[in-house]
């Protein structure tokens, strides 16, 4: 029993060898993970020629702050396109400045001059759930 024990050690030893050889894949997995990340870039590439006289265009941005805090993407993308704005991006962010509650506020980028109008007129001053909208252009 107590031999096969000790073989059993040795297979541990084996596996620990092979842990460190994993380690050293996992290394370079590390190189792959950061081509991952990169790698959504490409896949972006073949929608540029499509439309490329409208993405080369630049966007114009609009903030949109105070918004309640269960608010998404998709809930900006909604307000915005009820505007009858059609945002190309749209990023959320938070300002924290303790001891005042955290703002809630989304970058907005839209292709038009009309667009950056259309959600300032229609999203400036409207209420949700509690919340005054605050819109404007940053210069």
């Amino acid at each position: 029993g107590d031999f096969h024990h000790r073989g059993g050690g040795n297979n541990d030893g084996e596996f620990h060898k092979r842990r460190s050889d994993g380690d050293f894949h996992h290394r370079g997995g590390g190189s792959g993970d950061s081509y991952d990340a990169r790698r959504p870039m490409p896949a972006l590439v073949p929608v540029i020629p499509t439309t490329s006289s409208e993405t080369l265009r630049p966007t114009h941005q609009v903030l949109i702050g105070n918004l309640p805090h269960i608010t998404n993407q998709c809930d900006v993308y909604d307000l915005c396109q009820r505007s009858k704005a059609n945002p190309v991006h749209v990023e959320m962010k938070t300002m924290n400045y303790p001891p005042n509650p955290p703002i809630r506020y989304a970058e907005v980028y839209v292709k038009t001059e009309k667009d950056v109008i259309n959600i300032v007129e229609a999203l400036n001053n409207l209420a949700i759930s509690d919340h005054q909208l605050v819109v404007w252009r940053p210069q």
